[in-house]
């Protein structure tokens, strides 16, 4: 930090920040007509760590951007992250197809397009978003921010079990209304679980890491949705 008075306040704005993504989506829900960019705009949130690098910490755009990217380091870690991926895609699919039987399809989707404007026409559109982009906007939040700040101001596995948490909720606040609730526990557990390895990911290796085994896990989560709405 650049001076102790901002040091004072660190710790509470790190709270603030894991406690907004969830709260702003359940407001937003509250509107009666949304559409996907509306339902996205607590994203704006994910943006903070860029400004906060540059301003607090006074690096350039460039370096605030760049900060915990190593292509290289990346090159050397891919056959090791390829295997995780495997083994990460089997762990969702089984579970999903362990489970499906006790879903309702035609409801989650039917929910889907009113909660987040999401459905049978645009999928295939906001799931390349959500794979190219999303996907290292949450990874530069989640893993190349927060949870390096709050390493400064807690344990490591404090810092873990918050930010797998926090990761957690900003995803469950969007489709926890129409899940049964063993479903939601289930789902709460394993994304607090994918969360923390993404944390032990970046200790071990690099954001580019993250972000290569997390848009390959959307790239699943959009196939599955892709079989809820009868596309595939």
């Amino acid at each position: 930090m650049s001076s102790p008075k901002l040091l004072k306040y660190h710790k509470p704005f790190l709270w603030l920040l894991i406690v907004l993504p969830p709260v702003i989506i359940i407001l937003i829900q509250q509107l009666s007509k949304i559409n996907y960019i509306i339902s996205s705009i607590y994203k704006i949130v994910f943006l903070v760590p860029l400004f906060y690098r540059i301003f607090i910490y006074k690096r350039s755009l460039k370096e605030s951007i760049k900060e915990g990217l190593n292509f290289d380091k990346f090159k050397t870690n891919l056959k090791n992250n390829l295997l995780v991926i495997l083994v990460l895609g089997l762990v969702f699919f089984g579970t999903f197809f362990l489970l499906k039987s006790q879903l309702d399809f035609s409801r989650i989707a039917e929910q889907l397009g009113e909660k987040v404007a999401v459905n049978a026409q645009n999928i295939v559109f906001i799931g390349l978003y959500v794979i190219f982009i999303n996907s290292f906007l949450e990874e530069y939040f989640w893993r190349g921010f927060m949870y390096k700040e709050l390493r400064k101001v807690s344990t490591r596995l404090s810092a873990s079990v918050l930010t797998g948490i926090g990761f957690a909720l900003h995803h469950l606040m969007i489709i926890y209304s129409f899940l049964e609730w063993y479903f939601v526990g289930i789902m709460f557990l394993g994304l607090v679980g994918f969360g923390m390895f993404m944390n032990h990911t970046l200790e071990k290796k690099e954001l580019f890491s993250c972000w290569f085994i997390h848009a390959a896990m959307d790239v699943i989560m959009i196939s599955i949705g892709l079989i809820i709405f009868g596309i595939v």
